[in-house]
């Protein structure tokens, strides 16, 4: 039986979008997929959709810092105890790097993530998401100097620019509005799942999220927020561990 595969659309700037990856990338519950991963930039995403962000929705702010430290702790995630400074900040620029390193050195766009989401959601270092030269601190011991000067130059290239706009369009066109957001499939002859994670600017940031997935029956279904993966794990017939995070996923 094919294993299951996952596109995952991720932006560095959500603390969603970080437990969500740290999640697909630790947890044994997804260690029997394939997963890819997508940078795309939400700002777009956003705008296209007209989604209201909800730093305009008074106490919502207030709620989304609460609940990001609420699901690190249930998943045993690290995650700094307050927003880095400067939060939210501009990711255009990261997320084009990071679609720069798909093309140049698609082997290291792993560890890249992991360097950036940890710089930021872990360490606190804004200067690693909306600074160049921050961004080239963070990559350089990844990609070696002359490769990671190499991507920054190529992220102001018309191709990455281009690369990344489309890559947006698509998560618009799967359906997106919000963070993250999830399409799968599992079929017994071909299976294949798709995440999404999306960012906005800095003063519209979101943390929706929708999930959509068809099992092995061919029925497809869509869930809504990070604390409905449980339901995407059920819906796909992957295993759940038996942790405070996932008995919270009722």
């Amino acid at each position: 039986m094919p294993a299951p595969k996952i596109t995952f659309y991720v932006d560095i700037v959500s603390p969603f979008a970080y437990i969500a990856y740290y999640t697909l990338r630790h947890s044994p519950v997804f260690r029997p997929c394939e997963i890819t991963y997508v940078p795309v930039f939400l700002g777009g995403v956003m705008k296209s959709t007209g989604n209201r962000p909800p730093l305009e929705i008074k106490n919502k702010d207030k709620w989304i810092e609460i609940e990001r430290k609420r699901w690190a702790s249930l998943f045993s995630i690290p995650i700094a105890e307050s927003a880095p400074d400067g939060f939210p900040v501009l990711t255009l620029t990261t997320q084009r790097v990071l679609t720069a390193v798909t093309t140049q050195a698609p082997g290291k766009l792993i560890p890249a993530l992991d360097a950036l989401f940890e710089g930021f959601w872990v360490k606190r270092n804004e200067d690693f998401v909306n600074k160049p030269e921050g961004i080239m601190k963070a990559l350089s011991p990844i990609l070696g100097k002359d490769l990671a000067e190499k991507v920054l130059a190529e992220a102001n290239s018309d191709q990455a620019k281009k690369l990344l706009n489309q890559r947006s369009q698509e998560a618009v066109d799967e359906g997106a509005f919000g963070l993250p957001y999830f399409v799968g499939a599992y079929h017994l002859s071909h299976s294949c799942a798709s995440l999404g994670l999306f960012l906005v600017t800095p003063s519209n940031w979101t943390l929706m999220a929708e999930y959509a997935a068809t099992n092995r029956e061919g029925q497809k279904e869509c869930f809504w927020g990070f604390d409905h993966i449980g339901q995407v794990v059920m819906h796909l017939g992957l295993e759940r561990e038996k942790l405070p995070g996932w008995k919270a996923m009722l």
